[in-house]
């Protein structure tokens, strides 16, 4: 069990040093993936929302071999850039719209009550090359790599305490719900969303679908938070 958000940043960057020394000393590894980022933005205690996607974009391409704990600030505050706006960036603006918040809120919220992260920290180019790449070493395999990944997300929501955490995916979802909490059929086949509440952790759990970076069902979503908000 970790305690303290330190003790988890320290065992996340001891972890991802190991698996990363690793996977350099192969050169098909390195065919295939870019580095490893844990959290988009700071890290922010009992937030109203914590998003959790498969893994980090390649974005630039740049191949870093890093491990890059945190960012300057939450990349969703980039749909405010007229330079770049990514898909999935204006898909969650879009939904917070739908919940009825204005521009100036939604950037509030981003920037102070807002966490994201993903399941696995490896950047790779496909979801599939991360199965791919943690088993061309002979020093790591996906299992345990996949079994150390749910355990830190856990972690990082037992101690974090997010008021919402919104899975960005159905694999995500089944991933965390099914598996951990081993809550089975909470995914609304009607309203393509996924939903549970846990008691022990007081924590609300929204998955929706997506079509590469489009989200099936804003409106649906959308009117879930907005009904867990005024709870």
């Amino acid at each position: 069990m970790i305690n303290t958000i330190k003790d988890w940043e320290y065992q996340v960057q001891n972890y991802l040093e190991l698996t990363n020394q690793q996977l350099l000393s192969n050169e098909d590894c390195k065919k295939l993936y870019y580095g490893f980022e844990v959290i988009d933005g700071e890290i922010i205690m009992n937030p109203d929302f914590l998003f959790i996607g498969i893994n980090p974009g390649f974005g630039n391409q740049e191949k870093h071999f890093e491990i890059r704990l945190k960012s300057e600030r939450i990349s969703y505050l980039d749909y405010f850039d007229d330079y770049y706006r990514y898909d999935l960036a204006r898909e969650t603006i879009s939904i917070f719209n739908k919940v009825g918040l204005k521009e100036n809120e939604i950037i509030n919220l981003l920037l102070n009550k807002c966490i994201k992260t993903n399941l696995f920290h490896i950047i790779t180019r496909k979801d599939s090359d991360i199965k791919k790449c943690l088993n061309y070493s002979n020093e790591t395999n996906y299992l345990e790599y996949w079994n150390k990944s749910i355990y830190y997300c856990m972690q990082l929501l037992k101690i974090t305490k997010p008021k919402i955490v919104i899975f960005e995916g159905k694999q995500v979802y089944n991933a965390i719900i099914e598996e951990c909490y081993e809550i089975k059929n909470s995914w609304n086949k009607e309203l393509e969303y996924g939903y549970y509440f846990s008691e022990t952790d007081n924590i609300h759990f929204i998955g929706y679908k997506r079509l590469f970076s489009n989200i099936i069902s804003k409106e649906n979503i959308a009117e879930k938070i907005k009904e867990i908000v005024a709870m």
